[in-house]
């Protein structure tokens, strides 16, 4: 998951009036790292986008008039509306649920990884006791 002010796409698809840095930001970096979920706001209205396996979310929109909302043929859902979100994140896994001024639900997102395969291997560390003089770990001794 990553959080981006601005929003890396919207109006039309890409960026703030087709802002050329931030569709490329998505394209470059966020897609061949294996971003999931780009969550923005700023943009006053819902808006889901999913492009190349990342899902662009703009949420969030109180604090001004809302703008119009486009749509798309990668827009998952869009709408003119203030709007919030409730995130559940566990190791594996993210819900997403956003809701309408009024708490009424917009949509849910759900996603799931598996457990990544540690990079470095797991090691078991030993501590054979006492810290005495000429212990190679020092002449001092752990808390208990």
């Amino acid at each position: 998951m990553v959080t981006h002010y601005p929003p890396s796409v919207y109006r039309g698809g890409w960026g703030l009036l087709g802002d050329l840095d931030n569709r490329a930001m998505a394209e470059e970096l966020f897609e061949p790292a294996g971003v999931d979920i780009v969550l923005s706001g700023d943009a006053h209205f819902y808006w889901h986008l999913q492009k190349n396996g990342v899902r662009h979310m703009v949420l969030g929109s109180f604090g001004s008039s809302l703008y119009d909302v486009t749509t798309g043929p990668k827009v998952v859902y869009s709408e003119k509306t203030y709007n919030f979100g409730m995130i559940d994140m566990t190791p594996t896994s993210l819900m997403l649920k956003a809701y309408r001024s009024g708490n009424s639900p917009i949509e849910t997102v759900a996603l799931t990884n598996p457990v990544p395969e540690p990079s470095i291997p797991p090691r078991r560390l030993h501590w054979h006791g006492g810290c005495g003089s000429g212990d190679a770990a020092g002449s001092r001794r752990p808390p208990r």
